[in-house]
């Protein structure tokens, strides 16, 4: 089924674990409780596709267009969505990213608050204006991503590693970042984005003092002891 049109075609319930759909044209298809399970979604087009509840764990999905899917309660446990495009998704009902790959994802605007991303591989990806409200990203290696404008309010990144990332006007209320590794410039972005929440050390902080400002990095690290990666 490589290179296949199937474009409006309603594949609901049908199992096709280990299907080649590599190339595929799946555009504006309902795919509501499908089974792809190590499926070869490769370069597919999924475009406005329904895919509620489908189950594609460890399936490859490396340059599929997901643009304005539905993905509501679909489970993406281990796939790969390497280079996927993911602008403007709608889940209604997080869907689960457990331990995928979503390296040099383009996931600007998307809704994906309260998703499962635990101990997924996020790096180099584009999740700006994104809604990630909520989101479970403890244990990730996310790295060098850019969540500009983007609502990480009540995000979890606990034991995560979030160095190199760009949080300019993110929101960042109650955000935990316990046991997170981060780099001196980007807590000093994180800080000054207005940053509440748990800091690397398990301490709580709301409202940094003014005296911290000017000597960000070296003032906080005194005061809380936080663990900083510092770039070579």
């Amino acid at each position: 089924m490589s290179s296949a049109n199937l474009a409006g075609t309603n594949l609901s319930e049908a199992d096709l674990d280990n299907t080649n759909l590599s190339g595929a044209n799946l555009s504006s298809a309902t795919l509501i409780g499908v089974s792809l399970i190590n499926a070869d979604l490769s370069n597919a087009n999924l475009t406005g596709a329904n895919l509620s509840s489908a189950v594609l764990r460890f399936a490859d999905l490396t340059g599929t267009n997901l643009t304005g899917a539905i993905v509501k309660g679909a489970d993406f446990s281990e796939a790969i969505l390497t280079d996927a495009n993911l602008n403007y998704i709608d889940p209604l009902s997080p869907p689960n990213f457990s331990k995928a790959k979503l390296d040099g994802v383009a996931a600007i605007g998307a809704e994906l608050q309260g998703a499962n991303f635990q101990g997924a591989s996020i790096v180099g990806s584009y999740l700006d204006h994104a809604n990630f409200q909520g989101a479970n990203l403890a244990g990730n290696i996310l790295t060098n991503n850019y969540f500009v404008g983007t609502n990480l309010n009540g995000a979890d990144f606990e034991g995560a590693d979030i160095s190199g990332n760009n949080f300019n006007g993110a929101s960042l209320q109650n955000v935990n970042l316990k046991g997170a590794i981060i780099t001196p410039d980007q807590l000093q972005s994180i800080i000054a984005n207005g940053f509440t929440g748990i800091l690397p050390d398990g301490k709580s902080f709301d409202v940094p003092e003014p005296s911290l400002f000017g000597g960000i990095v070296v003032g906080v690290v005194g005061l809380v002891g936080l663990r900083v990666r510092r770039k070579p």
